[in-house]
């Protein structure tokens, strides 16, 4: 007879039977305890604290850029709320073409296959959008068809604070794009020095098509 190693599932009940229906109002602290046997908890476990993790519209607020490229404000418990839609080929549009980081960028560049978030939550204070992508509605592809902020940066006491939303999927084909390495060398430089010595090199994304770097 085989012997069977026991999977032991702890689930620390804390009053919620998901983000949707329910929000706490001060975090919560939660061990996710997944056993080894017949389970990916590899698989499992991330998807759980991701599931735990989530931010509904409730949690702050939300910016996004609209077709005439004015800024929108919505306020908590108002519009979408955060996520994000399937992997594709997504287009790049630069808002602030001034900003050292995004100086000598064309307006409108592919970025390669990645996972589009949109509806980030937070106080949204003093935020400065450099570039956004339009988040396609399409059935397949789940986004809310808005130009969702995608590369932003804030201040922060004497220093700066620089985010990206690329570049999450797990493979590294969105890492190679070369548009998502430009802004990585350029956003360290900018941060560092205020200024930026990497040049757009000929190979940059377009319009029409990506560009990889592997």
């Amino acid at each position: 007879m085989k012997t069977l190693t026991p999977i032991l599932l702890v689930c620390l009940s804390v009053g919620l039977f998901s983000p949707i229906s329910s929000l706490a109002a001060d975090p919560i602290r939660v061990m996710i305890i997944g056993g080894q046997n017949n389970h990916n908890w590899a698989l499992s476990t991330p998807y759980m604290k991701e599931l735990l993790d989530w931010r509904n519209p409730k949690y702050g607020y939300s910016l996004y850029v609209d077709d005439q490229g004015q800024v929108v404000r919505e306020a908590p418990g108002e519009g979408r709320g955060m996520g994000h839609g399937s992997q594709y080929d997504w287009m790049m549009t630069v808002r602030d073409a001034e900003h050292p980081v995004t100086e000598g960028m064309p307006t409108h560049w592919m970025h390669k296959h990645d996972e589009l978030y949109h509806g980030q939550r937070g106080p949204a204070e003093d935020i400065h959008i450099l570039l956004t992508a339009f988040s396609d509605p399409a059935p397949n592809r789940r986004g809310t068809g808005k130009h969702e902020p995608i590369v932003w940066w804030v201040p922060y006491g004497e220093g700066r604070v620089l985010t990206n939303l690329m570049g999450h999927v797990g493979q590294l084909g969105c890492m190679q794009c070369v548009g998502f390495q430009v802004l990585l060398y350029r956003g360290c430089e900018w941060l560092a020095t205020g200024q930026c010595q990497t040049p757009i090199p000929d190979n940059f994304p377009t319009a029409e098509a990506t560009s990889l770097n592997p």
